[in-house]
């Protein structure tokens, strides 16, 4: 169900750093997503800032527009 997708999709998003995969922007919004659909608000809250560190940002050039607006969907939806 999609309640339960993040949980599978997270797993996925860790493993990549394993794999020696790094995220780009696009997987780390696939993955807040998956938890605003799974109304897994604090996973979508942990993502965003982890692409907000200092790090992430020199690297991806930080959060965009649909980052910000699928945490605060994410949010909305648990609230």
């Amino acid at each position: 169900s999609r309640q339960r997708v993040w949980r599978d999709v997270l797993v996925l998003f860790a493993g990549m750093e394993e794999c020696r995969v790094d995220p780009d922007l696009v997987s780390f919004n696939v993955a807040a997503k998956a938890c605003q659909a799974g109304t897994h608000w604090e996973g979508a809250l942990d993502l965003l800032a982890t692409l907000r560190s200092d790090e992430s940002s020199k690297i991806l050039g930080g959060p965009d527009t649909l980052s910000f607006n699928t945490v605060i969907s994410a949010c909305e939806k648990a609230a």
